[in-house]
């Protein structure tokens, strides 16, 4: 299994057969329902459910039906993991954060904290999430699309889903549309520094925000 592993990778596809229409007519024929969503929790009753009264079944549509693709996509899966590889080590880069910072000037680590975790919101919002409303719906710009997929979770999932999403898009919002117009600070003002305390200490609140939906950031 390593060595499967290291030549297909752990494969992603956008269609399983466990997902397919032949799969939903065969649980159809044991009067199983194949559920468009549900939590997590209602995902591992309804396997448990499934596999414990139709354990044959439960094998041929969940399991057989995904390794026949497998075998089927075996060349292509290797192909695709080595493009994969090639691209994240030349072009995504995905091991490292983007700050967005202007090059040639140094900037202090408490600095780059904050704009290394907000910009990779920004791509997780734009990329990620724009990335899959733009695969069923007609495109805009990334933001919009981004946002258009927030807006869906947030009326249309269940359980911690829809407070996540509602949290993810207002602190991008609070990134793209307050912090980046802020005007700098005037020190020749008397109150300049008190103004200064009163940013980052709201920064520090905002970046705690992000920190905590952490676990809602994957995709």
């Amino acid at each position: 299994m390593k060595l499967l592993h290291k030549l297909t990778g752990y494969t992603s596809r956008l269609n399983y057969w466990s997902c397919s229409k032949l799969s939903k007519y065969l649980r159809s024929k044991v009067g199983i329902e194949s559920p468009y969503a549900l939590s997590m929790e209602e995902w591992e009753d309804w396997r448990f459910g499934y596999k414990f009264e139709h354990p044959v079944m439960y094998w041929v549509t969940e399991s057989a039906l995904d390794g026949i693709h497998d075998i089927l996509l075996f060349p292509k899966d290797v192909y695709s993991n080595m493009y994969s590889k090639l691209h994240n080590i030349f072009i995504a880069k995905t091991q490292y954060l983007q700050t967005r910072l202007k090059r040639c000037q140094y900037y202090e680590i408490d600095y780059r904290m904050l704009h290394a975790n907000f910009e990779t919101l920004v791509d997780f919002v734009e990329v990620e999430k724009g990335g899959r409303w733009g695969w069923s719906h007609t495109k805009a710009s990334p933001r919009e699309d981004g946002l258009a997929y927030l807006d869906w979770e947030i009326k249309e999932t269940y359980n911690e889903q829809p407070k996540d999403a509602q949290e993810i898009k207002e602190l991008y919002l609070w990134w793209k549309d307050e912090y980046a117009f802020r005007p700098d600070i005037d020190w020749n003002n008397k109150n300049a520094y008190e103004s200064r305390e009163s940013r980052y200490d709201f920064d520090t609140k905002q970046l705690v925000r992000l920190m905590r939906i952490r676990h809602a950031l994957w995709s």
